[in-house]
């Protein structure tokens, strides 16, 4: 039996998304970059359109220590996987995270 517990989306995130398996990659890679555009303006309060590969925790004044965790957790409900440490470390930039989260959904 596969139990799926539910966890509140931050403020403003469309996380209202059909359950896929664990780690799968539906869409293109186009599609990921958007939705991870999407859960970054959310969580950062920033404009999607405005987000690229200039974006990083040393750009962005509001992306602290507990927004980063936020924004990891956001990114794995949304995709639907689990980061380790490491990995969350390594995402400092919109870059660093569509690396990660490629690595991730192969």
């Amino acid at each position: 039996m596969k139990i799926v517990s539910e966890v509140s989306a931050p403020s403003g995130h469309a996380g209202a998304r059909a359950l896929a398996p664990p780690g799968a990659m539906t869409g293109t890679p186009g599609d990921m970059e958007e939705r991870v555009k999407q859960i970054m303006a959310d969580v950062l309060d920033l404009e999607p359109l405005g987000i690229d590969g200039d974006t990083t925790m040393d750009t962005i004044e509001r992306w602290d220590s507990l927004t980063h965790i936020t924004l990891c957790l956001s990114l794995e409900q949304d995709f639907q996987v689990s980061f380790a440490v490491g990995e969350m470390e390594a995402m400092l930039s919109y870059d660093d995270i569509l690396l990660v989260l490629s690595e991730k959904l192969r």
